[in-house]
């Protein structure tokens, strides 16, 4: 359920939730990981999940990858 919540609201079909990720900047190299996780985590990734997530870091997948991050434990896990 966590993970289509994520992934539901990051692509807009999660109704009464989402954004237009067209705003965020384009992701094209780990400093855009950084940036987005900084955002939405507020914190940094450990190096072994950000090499994962890079695959998604692409302008065209942008929300894939912020449903991703949602839907991740080191999201649910900040207080």
């Amino acid at each position: 359920a966590r993970w289509n919540f994520a992934l539901g609201v990051s692509a807009g079909t999660f109704k009464g939730f989402g954004f237009d990720a067209k705003k965020l900047p384009a992701l094209v190299n780990r400093s855009g990981i950084d940036s987005l996780s900084r955002h939405l985590l507020n914190a940094d990734l450990p190096a072994v999940v950000k090499e994962k997530l890079m695959p998604f870091a692409g302008e065209s997948q942008v929300s894939l990858l912020i449903g991703l991050m949602l839907a991740s434990p080191l999201y649910q896990v900040r207080g």
